[in-house]
Order: C-alpha cells, then sequence, then structure tokens
C-alpha cells in the first residue's frame, strides 16, 4: 500500500542496529532530541540517545529527522532554544524539524494553541523551516482547536487501526481513516508495536505524503543541501513600564486572539524580543510572577502604550 517505511526512537529503545533497520527497509528516522521538564532541578531533559542516532543515521544513509516533546505549561522559547542547543550541538537534520504535540498540561486549546505558535514562531525567526506537527487527528483538532495556521504545515499523524504486533510492515494492508480538513498529513504512525528481527520495539510510520514531497523535505531542511542559517544578533533584553490605562497581555502575537490578562498602568515587563504581525509591533514579554501563571507572551509595542523603565 505505502513503499517507504519510516520509524522514529528515542532512549526507550536504547541502542537500536541501524544497519538492521536498513536491511530491513527502513526508509528514514526520527529521533527525540529532548523536552523541557517543568519543576524539575534540571528541567532541559537531552535524550542521551540522539547524538548517537544522528550519527548512525548518517553513516547508513537513512534520511534523519529530529522531534521534540512539546508542554503546553512551558514557555515557548523555553522549548525552542533546548531544541536549538540539542540539534546544534550534533550534524543538523535532513527532514525539517518536527514537534511532537500530544499532551495538555491541563491548558485550553487557546493556551496550548498560542504557546505551540510561539513556539514556531522562535524557530522560523532564526531561519528554521516550518516544522512538522507530530499529533493525532483527533487531538489537533479538539485540544489544539484546529488553528487555521495548522494549515500551512506537514502533518504526521498517530493513527492505530490495529493493535496486534506487526512484524511484516510490508504487508500491512490495513488503510487510515480520514483527516479533517487542513491536516496535511505526509507520515501516518500506524503502530508502536513494530517488532522486526534483531531490533527493540519500535513505531512504524509510513511515509504517505508524494515522493516529489520526500525528497523536497529531505532535500531542503536545514541538513540538507542547502547551508545552515547564521545566528541571529542577540536581542538584548530591556522593561518597559505600561503607560496608558490598562494594556491587553496575549499569548500569542494575533491581535484578533483574545487578551489572557488585562494589565493595568504602571506594570513593568522584560523584553526579550520583538515582533511584527499584520502590520502591528508586538514586544515578546516575560509574564511577571506575581499572575502566576509565568510564561512568555506578547505586548503591544506601538508608539504610546509603554515606556522605557
Amino acid at each position: 500500500m505505502y513503499e517507504r517505511l519510516g520509524t522514529d526512537i528515542s532512549h526507550w529503545q536504547g541502542q537500536p542496529d541501524f544497519d538492521k533497520m536498513k536491511e530491513h527497509g527502513i526508509s528514514f528516522v526520527f529521533a527525540k532530541a529532548g523536552e523541557y521538564l517543568k519543576g524539575s532541578l534540571y528541567p532541559e531533559f537531552d535524550d542521551d540517545q540522539y547524538a548517537r542516532n544522528r550519527a548512525e543515521a548518517k553513516r547508513v544513509g537513512i534520511p534523519f529527522g529530529a522531534y521534540y516533546y512539546f508542554h503546553p505549561a512551558v514557555g515557548a522559547s523555553d522549548q525552542a532554544r533546548h531544541f536549538l542547543r540539542v540539534v546544534g550541538e550534533n550534524e543538523k537534520p535532513d527532514f525539517p524539524l518536527a514537534i511532537d504535540v500530544e499532551t495538555t498540561d491541563n491548558r485550553s486549546p487557546a493556551v496550548i494553541a498560542n504557546n505551540l505558535y510561539s513556539f514556531i514562531t522562535y524557530l522560523e525567526q532564526r531561519g528554521w523551516e516550518k516544522p512538522i506537527i507530530y499529533t493525532r487527528n483527533g487531538f489537533w483538532v479538539n485540544d489544539v482547536g484546529h488553528p487555521a495556521w495548522g494549515e500551512e504545515h506537514y502533518f504526521w499523524i498517530a493513527q492505530y487501526p490495529r493493535t496486534d504486533v506487526i512484524t511484516e510492515p510490508f504487508k500491512y494492508t490495513t488503510k487510515p481513516s480520514g483527516l479533517s480538513e487542513g491536516i496535511n498529513r505526509v507520515i501516518w504512525q500506524f503502530t508502536e508495536r513494530m517488532r522486526l528481527p534483531g531490533l527493540p520495539n519500535m513505531d512504524g510510520d509510513w511515509w504517505t505524503g508524494t515522493e516529489e514531497e520526500f525528497a523536497e523535505l529531505t532535500s531542503h531542511g536545514i541538513g540538507g543541501s542547502d547551508p545552515p542559517p547564521e545566528d541571529p544578533p542577540i536581542f538584548q533584553s530591556f522593561k518597559v513600564k505600561i503607560k496608558s490605562q490598562f494594556l491587553r497581555y496575549r499569548t500569542s502575537p494575533v491581535f484578533y486572539d483574545p487578551p489572557t490578562l488585562i494589565v493595568e498602568r504602571g506594570e513593568e515587563f522584560e523584553v526579550i524580543g520583538k515582533v511584527a504581525s499584520a502590520g502591528i509591533d508586538w514586544y515578546h514579554v516575560v509574564l511577571p510572577k506575581k499572575y502566576g501563571t509565568g510564561g512568555e507572551g506578547y505586548i503591544s509595542a506601538e508608539q504610546g502604550y509603554t515606556e522605557l523603565v
């Protein structure tokens, strides 16, 4: 039914034999780079097998991608910076980066979508292509809210029609269910129980996009034929004070999104970046701890609303 078999791995698989992967017909692999464990003494969790997985994929010639487990309760820039650090310490991936979106952290769809949008924006502002989004169809629609900007991304969709152990994936004939409008799937994770001789239990993935899309994504990802982007100038943070009667604080730089907070005159914010969206300038700010929710968001950078501290 599909011709390109892939897999995705992490430290849970230990040190799989990449020669056997190639022998069994695996033609692409994604590996976990890490995740940000909020509340931990060392919150930046680097997957300890990522460097080996990247090197082994290159050695045997299997196109390689990196994914990051996204937490909606953690600041977007903290996670994005961590992701880029891990990726930057190794050979660049062949595919565009991928973000694993499968947990809510007890956050609402609006908060999840906005934080994810900020994560993606951080990557794009540093020269990376739009990331591939890993998720489930129902999770994207119900828990993330099916944001319109998702139509600009390729998707890697988890959907398991069968629960049995898959030992002969190329004889797998079960078809995936339909997808919601606007979800452009190029990878289908069809099982979490693929067991091939000489390899640990792994997820099984089919490439469902076209061969042209496969060639495009593996040759134009940062690790492909294009050189990696230069690092942007380091942004020097500063503080501003609310000058107007009040100002709306949002979790994404989108004017029509409902504000998360109404901040009164005199409140101070640390500015860690500046972006433009739909003709409006926004300060990327750290939310003062007094509000309890923590994290990062955006306030208007338009003249008259704030002043330097």
